[in-house]
């Protein structure tokens, strides 16, 4: 979503937001009907890399991450959603 702030056009990604990426990730890997395995295989990464994002105990390269959404058939756009207030305290720091 794009919020406009004064001269400034903010695009906000929840992509800091490591809890959001797990949840989404492991809730389209269940519902793909894979095991965490399955889907580092397919991804070519370890079986506890992939563990240790969907528990958010760590972040995804952002090439990890595409690679996730692929295999997934995620809509990466699920990633770029925030509530407006968000846009404001985001704002503040700038």
């Amino acid at each position: 979503m794009r919020y406009k702030i004064e001269k400034w056009t903010v695009i906000i990604m929840i992509f800091d937001d490591k809890k959001y990426i797990a949840k989404k990730i492991k809730e389209y890997r269940k519902k793909k009907g894979l095991a965490q395995a399955e889907l580092a295989e397919k991804i070519d990464l370890g079986t506890k890399q992939i563990s240790r994002i969907e528990i958010a105990e760590f972040y995804p390269s952002l090439n990890t991450f595409f690679k996730i959404v692929e295999a997934l058939d995620m809509d990466w756009k699920n990633f770029i959603q925030k509530p407006p207030q968000t846009a404001a305290k985001f704002a503040k720091n700038y």
